[in-house]
């Protein structure tokens, strides 16, 4: 009906100081090993995030779309047969509302943040070898292939190939994801029958990550892979780039991959069957800590 809608328009100031700041702490003056570990810290989707933002919504943009029609003068007429709203139902629509909205939240916190101060990184240690950087990313949790593939991605990225450092990242995290995985004592892999083996998911993977007694791959880096990579009410980059459904990739979108990646191994400390973070990654992600 015409009419029955308007649009709105939302508008943010943000102070050019405030990204200016954000990019000096995370730059610092010391190494472009110890930048890119405060690079990592600033995980933009956590379990807080996701509660904060759950804490805010009631009622789920989706459902009220889907389930309610507008007459005129724009009174609602309700297009279910009953008054009665599916409780559960409403539950799960402002559910999926909520976890868009994190991942919307997390592209334009990387807009406005992590790519400018991961582009300021990178041009100021410069020159920087790869090979130096693939050393750095074996110390931690990647293995020679994650980290050749990791430092060709970061080169990418400095150079504003953002589609490149995109498809070079995302298999390559999925690979290290899963030996994390291996060394928590999940299994990859399905046992062969009749008619099903192979490959597990990601996300089935990740799900298992989470554990009976709590997190087996600590938080926040949890959250922020299920979010960010596999997870279909959210990003689910993973799917989006990996699958040729996104058209033109975004440097926003790298940045998150890129992000997690060197989370994922420069902040995983991986002893027998237990992951532990580094005592870095526990500090607040929105505040970064220059180290010097």
């Amino acid at each position: 009906m015409e009419g029955a809608f308007s649009a709105v328009r939302v508008e943010h100031v943000l102070s050019r100081s405030d990204v200016a700041e954000f990019c000096a702490d995370v730059v610092g003056a010391d190494s472009l090993e110890r930048a890119l570990c405060r690079f990592a810290q600033q995980i933009p989707v956590t379990p807080e995030s996701v509660q904060q933002t759950r804490d805010s919504t009631s009622v789920g943009i989706r459902h009220l779309v889907t389930n309610y029609r507008f007459g005129e003068a724009n009174s609602v007429v309700t297009s279910s047969e009953t008054t009665v709203p599916d409780q559960d139902a409403v539950a799960a629509a402002v559910e999926r509302d909520v976890l868009q909205q994190v991942g919307w939240g997390a592209q334009m916190g990387a807009t406005m943040f992590l790519v400018p101060a991961l582009h300021q990184v990178l041009e100021s240690y410069e020159p920087w070898d790869s090979r130096d950087l693939i050393e750095v990313l074996e110390r931690g949790a990647a293995d020679p292939v994650v980290a050749e593939a990791l430092s060709r991605a970061v080169q990418h990225f400095h150079r504003r190939r953002y589609d490149e450092a995109i498809h070079v990242a995302l298999p390559r995290i999925e690979r290290l994801i899963r030996h994390v995985a291996r060394s928590c004592g999940v299994a990859t892999t399905r046992r062969p029958t009749a008619r099903v083996g192979g490959i597990r998911g990601l996300g089935e993977i990740l799900y298992e990550l989470r554990g009976d007694d709590g997190p087996l791959l600590p938080e926040p880096f949890l959250t922020s892979a299920e979010l960010l990579l596999v997870h279909p009410d959210s990003l689910n980059l993973r799917n989006e780039y990996l699958h040729g459904i996104q058209n033109e990739a975004r440097a926003a979108d790298a940045a998150l991959i890129l992000q997690l990646g060197l989370a994922l191994c420069l902040l995983i400390r991986m002893e027998s069957r237990n992951l532990e973070s580094e005592s870095t990654a526990s500090e607040s992600p929105t505040t970064p800590k220059t180290e010097r």
